[in-house]
């Protein structure tokens, strides 16, 4: 009977354990089983994630090509990028894509445009208008606009035909256009200009597209014509200008949009000195409107050096104008409307480019109609690589003073802005062309010193002042210097 007992004790222990185990298997099954669950519930949440609908749209493109292509990228929080989208094509301006919330980066494969964007966790729509340009930003929603210029605005020497009438049919919704313009005028002689100033006070527009400013260069010697004899009183006048248009409107809030001075395009060489004298009245007065409308939040647009390097590289740059001043209808009034566009983006750094030119000096001929005032002529000479390459430059920044500092790419010979110091940091060209080229550039005046040549070179002018813009357009400073005779 003992034994018996013994016998049912074990095999009761033995039973308990055998069920003890199999309900830890059973537990461990069951959580097995939940985990799997949670996992695929967190999937299919994840799959059903709400997608944003994004609509990119760029009706300005949309006119001048029928694709246009951008990248967008993912942002983390630690600021790594992701690209989501490596190609993302539109048609007639516009393009469509889906993503979940978060933060991204959307660029153009060819051109200016990027934006950082976010999506909210519910939004369910969003739209980009990819056009990195404040003009467009202004003119696509404004219905009256006034222009206010001279010759070149007017179009004294193109049968009336301006320089804006190419750029506001890019904007069908502009129904009113007043123009406020009269052949030589300045900053300052437009408040005696009673027809302009009449024009301006019954004027409704919303808009004022302001381009004055290479008469009050080119007249700044003059004491016979209302003019500017400095930088500050251009300033001044347009400051005026600005009182004079918010008193009469003063129910409303206008937009300002500043032209920088156009400057001198189709060049003499014998006057050359004269021109390159200019050339940095031209840039100090550019600079100043620049710094001015920074301030006061007004658009500024500087088009020359999209102008001058289109000129460059066309077949026969004289056929774009009348004479040194005017630009030519059609072509000329074309490329100085698309030069005020396409520099209106906002794009805050750009590249500089330096290269030199060489001139040998002849007398002329004492019969040429312009002897007794330019009695040399300069003409154009190619020098070695290598004498381009031993001419020292530093850099400063207009409005501080202080010099510019760059990295050198072994690899390419360019150089890239890092920032300024109090102290002269002096450069060479590494390029095998003999120019410099600096990249990342912040958009400003900047003051070009041509400090020496190795070989004994020199410049006619040894600072140069130029403005640098942001974007894809180059700003390319001409340094001119003498051809020494062997």
């Amino acid at each position: 009977m003992k034994f018996r007992l013994i016998l049912l004790s074990l095999i009761i222990i033995s039973l308990l354990s055998t069920s003890g185990c199999d309900v830890k298997a059973l537990t461990g099954n069951q959580e097995a089983t939940v985990n799997m669950e949670n996992t695929e519930a967190a999937t299919e949440a994840a799959t059903e994630a709400k997608l944003c609908t994004v609509k990119v749209q760029s009706l300005d493109k949309q006119n001048l090509t029928d694709s246009v292509s951008y990248r967008i990228d993912k942002l983390s929080s630690i600021g790594s990028a992701t690209t989501i989208v490596e190609k993302l094509d539109t048609t007639d301006g516009i393009a469509g894509v889906e993503l979940e919330s978060g933060e991204y980066r959307i660029k153009a494969l060819t051109g200016d445009f990027e934006q950082v964007f976010t999506i909210g966790d519910d939004q369910e729509s969003a739209v980009i208008a990819a056009e990195n340009n404040s003009m467009y930003n202004i003119l696509k929603n404004t219905e009256n606009v006034c222009i206010i210029g001279d010759s070149i605005t007017i179009g004294s020497m193109t049968d009336g035909y301006g320089w804006y009438d190419e750029l506001l049919q890019r904007f069908p919704n502009v129904k009113n256009v007043d123009v406020a313009a009269t052949g030589g005028q300045t900053s300052a002689s437009i408040f005696d200009n009673e027809s302009d100033i009449s024009v301006i006070n019954s004027s409704t527009a919303d808009t004022y597209i302001v381009a004055l400013g290479i008469n009050d260069v080119i007249n700044r010697e003059k004491t016979d014509k209302a003019t500017t004899y400095t930088s500050t009183e251009y300033i001044k006048n347009l400051e005026k200008l600005v009182r004079t248009i918010n008193e009469k409107d003063n129910t409303k809030i206008n937009e300002f949009i500043f032209v920088a001075p156009f400057e001198y395009i189709n060049r003499y060489s014998y006057v050359m000195t004269k021109y390159i004298r200019r050339d940095n009245t031209h840039e100090e007065y550019t600079i100043q409107l620049y710094n001015w409308c920074k301030m006061n939040n007004y658009t500024f647009v500087a088009p020359m050096n999209y102008i001058k390097n289109t000129l460059a590289n066309v077949e026969d740059p004289g056929s774009y104008s009348v004479d040194d001043v005017h630009p030519a209808y059609p072509l000329g009034t074309k490329l100085y409307s698309e030069g005020v566009y396409e520099s209106s983006v906002l794009n805050p750094t750009g590249t500089l480019n330096i290269d030199q030119h060489f001139f040998d000096e002849k007398d002329r001929k004492e019969t040429d109609s312009s002897y007794k005032t330019y009695p040399i002529d300069y003409v154009q000479a190619k020098v070695d690589v290598g004498v381009l390459k031993e001419t020292c430059f530093t850099f400063k920044d207009y409005n501080t003073g202080e010099y510019v500092v760059l990295n050198l790419d072994n690899d390419t010979g360019q150089y890239e802005y890092k920032g300024t110091d109090p102290n002269p940091h002096y450069y060479y060209s590494r390029q095998s062309d003999g120019k410099i080229t600096i990249s990342n550039m912040p958009v400003g005046g900047y003051i070009i010193n041509c400090e020496y040549n190795k070989l004994g070179y020199n410049a006619y002018l040894d600072t140069e002042i130029v403005f640098v813009n942001g974007g894809s357009i180059a700003t390319n400073a001409c340094i001119y210097m003498k051809n020494k005779i062997e």
